[in-house]
Parts: C-alpha cells; sequence; structure tokens
C-alpha cells in the first residue's frame, strides 16, 4: 500500500499505543487509514494476506482502537474487563491459554503478510503493528530512561593469602559505570550464593542505581570467584583451578528473566555466556539492542554467524585483525569496535573507520574491568547520543579513569 509505505519516516520513531491484543496501532493501517481510498486498499490487502475470505466494506476495516467493535477477535477485551485488569500480563492466570493462542495464531500469519508485502519498509511496518506482540504482552509499562540489561557474570576476585575479595566480572563492572549515565536504567541478570562473597558484590553496588531484584540467589552454590594470586613484584597470576564459577557459568534463563529482556531497550553479554544464545533468540524476537563483548576470542567465521543480530561488535584486538572488522561493516548494520590498549580504538559502520586515541594515565595501576568500563561508556553514550566518536572518546575517558584505581570499579 504505497500511501501507508509513504508514512514509513514519519511512524519509524513513532511512540506506540498498545491495544489489549499487543498490537500497536501506531502504525496500525486501519487504525491509520483516513480517506475512503485508504480503507479500501487496506481491506484489498486483509484479502490478499489471507486475514479475510473476500474484500469487506470500508466500514468493517475501519478501526478506532479497543472497544470500538462489540467483539473482539482474540476474546481478550472483555476477559481484561471480566478479570478487572487493563493489560493481560496484570492478571494473575497470565499466560493464560488464550493469549498463548494469540501469540501462535499471530506467528503462523506472519509469512502470509510478508508474502504479500511489496517492500520490505511496509512488512517492517506491518511487523511493528502485529507481529511483537510478545514483546508487548510481557512488557511493563515502559520507564523514562534507556532500560539496558547487563548478564550474567558477576563475581569476585580473592586474592591468596590476604583477607582482600574485590568484585567484578563483566556484567558488574559494566552495569556499574552504565549506572552512571542518568538516562540509562540497568538492570543486572545472574546469579549468586548466599555467602561472603554476594554481600561483597551486593554491598559494592548499594549507592548505585542498578536493579538488583532480578538477581537469583542460590544458597547451595557458592558465588563465582576467581582466586587470585601475586608474584612478589606485586603482578597478577592465576592457577588452572582458581576459576570457581559453576553458577554463572551453567545459567541459562528462566521464564522470568525472558520477560526481563521483553522490556529492554539494550542487552549487554559477554559471548561466552551459556546463555548467549538464548540472548540472540530474545533479541530476534523483541529487537532490543544487543551489545556482546567477544573479548579475546579469534575465531572470526564463527563470530560472523552471529554478526546480523549485534548492534554493538566489541572485541579486544590488535591492529592486524582490524580487516576482518572492516569487512563485517559492509555487510552488516552493527557498529564493529576493536580495542588497541595503549593504541586507542577503532570502530567501522558501513566501511568507514573511526578511531580514537587512548587517554593518558600517569600511572597504570590496575588494568582490571578496563575493557568492561570502556564499552559501558561506548554502549551507554551511543545509546544516548547516537555520535560513534563521542561514544568512542566516553569509553576511552571512563576506562583511563579505571586504570587508576584497583579494580573495575
Amino acid at each position: 500500500m504505497k500511501w501507508y509505505v509513504e508514512k514509513y519516516d514519519k511512524l519509524k520513531n513513532a511512540k506506540p499505543i498498545i491495544s489489549v491484543c499487543g498490537d500497536d496501532c501506531t502504525v496500525c493501517p486501519r487504525f491509520l487509514a483516513q480517506t475512503e481510498e485508504e480503507l479500501h486498499e487496506t481491506a484489498e490487502f486483509w484479502f490478499k494476506a489471507g486475514w479475510r475470505d473476500h474484500v469487506v466494506t470500508n466500514e468493517e476495516i475501519r478501526c478506532t482502537g479497543c472497544g470500538c467493535r462489540p467483539n473482539c477477535s482474540f476474546m481478550l477485551l472483555p476477559c481484561t474487563k471480566e478479570h478487572k485488569v487493563t493489560k493481560c500480563r496484570e492478571c494473575g492466570e497470565f499466560p493464560c491459554d488464550k493469549v498463548k493462542k494469540t501469540l501462535s495464531g499471530s506467528r503462523e500469519k506472519m509469512a502470509k503478510c510478508q508474502a504479500a508485502c511489496e517492500s520490505e519498509k511496509e512488512f517492517e511496518l506491518f511487523k511493528r503493528a502485529f507481529y511483537e506482540k510478545e514483546k508487548f504482552f510481557f512488557c511493563g509499562e515502559k520507564q523514562n530512561g534507556i532500560q539496558l540489561v547487563a548478564l550474567p557474570c558477576l563475581c569476585v576476585d580473592v586474592f591468596d593469602g590476604t583477607d582482600e575479595i574485590r568484585p567484578g566480572g563483566e556484567a558488574l563492572n559494566f552495569a556499574v559505570h552504565a549506572s552512571a549515565f542518568d538516562k540509562i536504567d540497568v538492570t543486572l541478570l545472574g546469579a549468586v550464593g548466599n555467602d561472603d562473597y554476594a554481600k561483597c558484590i551486593m554491598d559494592s553496588i548499594a549507592d548505585k542505581r542498578i536493579n538488583t531484584k532480578h538477581l537469583r540467589i542460590e544458597p547451595n552454590k557458592r558465588t563465582a570467584n576467581n582466586r587470585t594470586y601475586l608474584t612478589e613484584e606485586g603482578d597478577r597470576y592465576y592457577k588452572e583451578d582458581s576459576w570457581d564459577g559453576e553458577i554463572v557459568d551453567k545459567m541459562l534463563l528462566n521464564e522470568k528473566e525472558m520477560r526481563v529482556l521483553a522490556e529492554a531497550d539494550a542487552v549487554f553479554v559477554h559471548f561466552g555466556a551459556e546463555c548467549f544464545k538464548q540472548i540472540v533468540e530474545a533479541k530476534q524476537k523483541y529487537n532490543f539492542k544487543l551489545a556482546v563483548d567477544f573479548d579475546t576470542y579469534r575465531d572470526f567465521k564463527d563470530m560472523e554467524r552471529y554478526a546480523p543480530d549485534i548492534d554493538y561488535f566489541m572485541i579486544s584486538g590488535e591492529e592486524s585483525l582490524l580487516y576482518y572488522f572492516e569487512e563485517f561493516s559492509k555487510k552488516y548494520d552493527g557498529l564493529f569496535n576493536m580495542t588497541l590498549a595503549e593504541n586507542g580504538s577503532v570502530t567501522y559502520y558501513k566501511g568507514e573507520c573511526y578511531r580514537v586515541s587512548a587517554c593518558g594515565v600517569d600511572s597504570v595501576i590496575d588494568t582490571t574491568g578496563c575493557g568492561d568500563s570502556y564499552h559501558a561508556g561506548f554502549v551507554c553514550s551511543h545509546l544516548i547520543n547516537g555520535d560513534i566518536l563521542m561514544a568512542m572518546n566516553k569509553g576511552a575517558e571512563i576506562a583511563s579513569e579505571t586504570l587508576g584505581h584497583y579494580g573495575g570499579f
């Protein structure tokens, strides 16, 4: 429908108006159509997509929102009234069989809709209108800030032969630095035990703007920890059995945690997480921005499999590896960012190279968490401002601060 696609630029960033059944009225052609011609074209599309067995009248295709008709196709509107709730997710029986039937029926119809669309832009609008139901069904009321979820690694460094314990882990370090951005609302997902290590972690972020209510407390497991050894010169080293992290290494997300992802605008995770594939599937379903730390992983062929779904593709590397990111950026839409230690960082976007120098540091105290700090600054700044160089400089600034003290924050 030409008239519908012509509204694309105006509609793509429009604030959603969510119906009881999880449709977005803002981009629904039945809701948008104004003229008799637009209504007729909409009715023709409904027939073409197989949603009606004939071209219905303009009056029948017109919709002004929930309640404009006595009947609800999914029977959800009378159900919410019966249960005295405004949204299905507020009901104690959620998700009930009616909701599950609505979702499964929606998924079955999507292929026919795509086949009926004449362009990618048209299908993108229809997809947002009707095929993000799961996101809207499970999503709570939207908060003012950008909703960012960091997961799953929370741990402590335990210094052998001393009483010193320092909190850390990719997700925890990232969350702490992200929480310093006023426009970012941070939620942590992960698991800790009921021990002194967990207390150390929770005490360290008690004064931070971080939502921890979804963290798992598993009393029968030990909080992830990394036993750290020091040379006579004070340099760290680790032994084969230093890492004790089964609680996070084998963590898969449950239904409640998947609902948290459904509400997110952005998600940060490291590639080695056991739940990584779950998160990619959630990204495909809920369309949040996905930031992934590949750290020192070097199988670029394997990494490329995930490139279509990653918005912030990040790695710690060296100049000789930049070629891979340049090529990736020509094929995929994400930001491909590589930190180069004292040589700064490089980001490729659509084949174009952006380079930023590292910030000067008087004295490097500890490199722990430096990469996580950079990533938090880079991702959060870009989410807020959309400026690549500004984001890289912010990442470099926060990383330089981390270098000046012990621990990741």
